[in-house]
C-alpha cells in the first residue's frame, strides 16, 4: 500500500519513500520499524477484531478521538483511552490544548516520562560511543526508558545512577542481563562467601561463644557487644580462635562491599557491555537482517536464570549445615 500522508501511530511523523516500514499482521496499521521493535507490539492489539481497530481508510487528522467515537487516541503514546478520560490510562498525559500547554515540560504535572517514552527522552540517532541510541535500545530491549536515560547521562556528564537492583542481587542481576563473565565472578564470591560464613559459624563461632559464656557464668543469650568483649578480652583463646570468631563478620562486610560496588558500578558496566557486544556484532553481521537477528538474540535479559540461581541460594542456605562436625 501506499502509505505517503500517512503518519507512524508511535512517532507521529509521516512516513516518506524512503522509510522502513512495517504493519501489523493483524490490523494493518504501519510503522517505522523502530518505532515497533521499541513498543515490541502493535498500538492497536486490544481492539483488533473490532470496528475501532486500524483501518487505512480512517484519515490521521481527525481530533482527538481518531478510531472511533468511543476511543480516544492519545497524542503522546498513542494507546486508546475511553471518550470521557481525562488522563491516559498507559503514559498519564492529560487531555485538553489548556492543560497539555500548562503542564509541558513539568515531569511533575505532565506524568513520568520514562512511563511513556520508550527511549527515555534520548533521540535515537544519538551515538553513545559511536553506536546510535536505538540500536542500544534494542539491545537493551526490556526497561529501556531507565537505561536510556542513564547511559545519556553517563556520556554527557560522566555521572551514573545507583542501580537498587544490582545492589540487592549482585550477580544475580548480572546474569540476569546476560553480563556472563562479571556475573559468573561475582555470584562465584558471593556463594563463596555463603558457604565460608555459614561453615564457620556452625563449625567453630557458635561453639567458641557457647563455650566462652558458660566458662564466664554469662548467660547465652548475652547481647553481641558483650560476647565481643570477652571474646577479644580472653587470655584463653588463641589469636586463630579469635579469628575464626570474626570470620563471619568479616566475610558479611565484604558481602556488603560486593553489593555495594555492584550497585555504583552497575550501569557504567552495562553500557559498556552493551557497545562492546553491539559493536562485535556489526563486525561480525554481513547483512543488516543479520545484525538486527543478532542484537535481537544476545539483546534482553535471561530470565530461565533466576529460578536456577534461586535454587542455587537455597541449596548454598542448608549446605553448610550437612557439614557440621
Amino acid at each position: 500500500m501506499d502509505y505517503r500522508n500517512t503518519e507512524c501511530p508511535v512517532c507521529k511523523k509521516i512516513f516518506s519513500d524512503s522509510d522502513d516500514i512495517v504493519v501489523c499482521p493483524d490490523c494493518g496499521a504501519p510503522y517505522h520499524r523502530n518505532c515497533y521493535e521499541l513498543i515490541g507490539n502493535c498500538l492497536y492489539k486490544d481492539v483488533h477484531g473490532t470496528d475501532k481497530a486500524y483501518s487505512p481508510s480512517k484519515s490521521n487528522n481527525d481530533s482527538e478521538n481518531n478510531y472511533g467515537d468511543e476511543l480516544k487516541s492519545c497524542p503522546r503514546c498513542g494507546a486508546n483511552n475511553s471518550k470521557d478520560s481525562m488522563f491516559c490510562e498507559s503514559c498519564g498525559f492529560i487531555f485538553g490544548s489548556a492543560q497539555n500547554n500548562s503542564t509541558q515540560g513539568n515531569p511533575f504535572l505532565s506524568g513520568i516520562p520514562f512511563v511513556f517514552d520508550p527511549m527515555g527522552g534520548v533521540d535515537p540517532n544519538e551515538p553513545i560511543d559511536g553506536v546510535p541510541s536505538g540500536e542500544i535500545a534494542k539491545y537493551v530491549r526490556t526497561n529501556t526508558p531507565y537505561y536510556m536515560s542513564i547511559f545519556k547521562k553517563i556520556k554527557d556528564q560522566n555521572k551514573s545512577k545507583f542501580n537498587f537492583g544490582a545492589f540487592l542481587f549482585s550477580g544475580a542481576w548480572f546474569l540476569y542481563r546476560k553480563q556472563y563473565k562479571i556475573g559468573a565472578i561475582i555470584t562465584a564470591l558471593v556463594f563463596g562467601i555463603m558457604i565460608a560464613s555459614s561453615f564457620i559459624t556452625y563449625n567453630y563461632t557458635q561453639s567458641i561463644a557457647k563455650v566462652l559464656l558458660n566458662s564466664t557464668g554469662s548467660a547465652l543469650n548475652s547481647d553481641s557487644i558483650g560476647i565481643v568483649e570477652l571474646v577479644l578480652g580472653s587470655p584463653d583463646l588463641s589469636t586463630l580462635e579469635k579469628i575464626l570468631f570474626f570470620m563471619p563478620y568479616i566475610l558479611s562486610f565484604l558481602n556488603i562491599l560486593i553489593m555495594i560496588f555492584s550497585g555504583a558500578f552497575a550501569n557504567r558496566i552495562y553500557l559498556k557491555h552493551s557497545i562492546k557486544l553491539i559493536k562485535s556484532i556489526k563486525e561480525k553481521s554481513t547483512t543488516e537482517l543479520d545484525y538486527k537477528n543478532a542484537i535481537g538474540e544476545q539483546g534482553g535479559v535471561n530470565v530461565k536464570i533466576l529460578p536456577v540461581l534461586l535454587i542455587c541460594y537455597a541449596i548454598i542456605e542448608y549446605l553448610p549445615r550437612f557439614l557440621i562436625k
